[in-house]
């Protein structure tokens, strides 16, 4: 019989560009170079939000995504993903910090599995705030630039967001 592969631990990471890393521990997962993309042998999905990332469909029915990963290591007892790419993150794939992901793994050559692990997805840490310079403009309006860390990546906008707010304590308004 095959040797069944096994998920004894998941490492999350928050990156920079708002993007997740993971490092899955265990045993039997077979060898596969790094790759950037899918393959039928990994997924990554987010439960509560009801996405799915890393595999070309194989493992759900033939239906894909447009989150692919980038894995840096895949040995028997170690796979990292450097990051998820294409697609994520994005308002129509977030993630959260309290979000249940569960991680499939199945071995490289012999395709059995999957191991599954599942886990709560812990939150980022808080954006830093380093720097901020106003610069007041013609008209009353004002352009804002803050400098730090954290703070994740979002599409360029005009107007209101729920990820952003200003305040003016002395003159009472936010």
């Amino acid at each position: 019989s095959k040797p069944q592969p096994s998920i004894q631990s998941v490492r999350s990471q928050w990156l920079a560009s708002g993007s997740l890393a993971f490092t899955i521990d265990g045993a039997n997962f077979g060898t596969h170079d790094p790759y950037d993309g899918v393959s039928s042998f990994l997924e990554v999905h987010d439960e509560t939000q009801q996405w799915r990332a890393g595999n070309d469909g194989s493992a759900y029915n033939g239906h894909s995504n447009d989150i692919e990963a980038s894995l840096t290591r895949w040995a028997d007892g170690q796979i990292v993903i450097g990051a998820l790419t294409k697609g994520f993150p994005s308002g129509y794939y977030p993630a959260r910090g309290g979000d249940t992901i569960t991680i499939r793994v199945w071995n490289a050559q012999t395709g059995a599995g999957p191991a599954s692990f599942t886990f709560t997805l812990p939150m980022p840490d808080p954006p830093s705030v380093s720097a901020v310079s106003p610069l007041l403009l013609a008209g009353g309006n004002m352009t804002v630039s803050m400098a730090g860390s954290g703070f994740g990546s979002h599409d360029p906008y005009q107007g209101d967001s729920a990820y952003l707010q200003v305040e003016d304590v002395t003159a009472g308004w936010s």
